[in-house]
């Protein structure tokens, strides 16, 4: 099951960090929104790891938890990353500007993913132990 989900997801995924990373390079941002955005396109280049994140975070989150009956978990998990990102993106704006904020929700998109993994995992071996959580 998740191999077919992954091969569905890959090509999508895969043509967008293409397309992003098309539209960083080629002028895109500065031919749309004038040249002074320019400059910041570089944000999209941080920010490729946070769109596959989000896709994997859904489906392990929604898809997963969700129906395992760990909801609860999700929505503690999901504060969890918001609040790390909104504590890297408050410490670091003042040096980095734009591209901490972009760093900061690549990096609460992985606490998320790694929160999700690990509740998934201990989950999963309870059960094949044979304990209830």
């Amino acid at each position: 099951m998740v191999g077919t989900w992954a091969k569905r997801l890959a090509f999508p995924t895969l043509g967008l960090v293409f397309m992003l990373i098309l539209i960083h390079y080629s002028g895109t941002i500065g031919i749309v929104f004038g040249s002074e955005y320019q400059v910041y396109s570089d944000a999209l280049l941080i920010l490729i790891p946070w769109i596959l994140l989000g896709v994997v975070n859904n489906f392990l989150g929604i898809q997963i938890m969700t129906n395992i009956g760990e909801q609860a978990w999700y929505s503690k998990a999901f504060t969890v990353s918001a609040l790390v990102s909104i504590a890297i993106s408050f410490m670091f704006s003042g040096i980095y500007s734009y591209r901490a904020i972009a760093a900061a929700l690549v990096l609460g998109e992985t606490s998320l993913t790694l929160l999700l993994i690990y509740r998934l995992r201990t989950v999963f071996l309870a059960k094949k132990e044979g304990y209830k959580i």
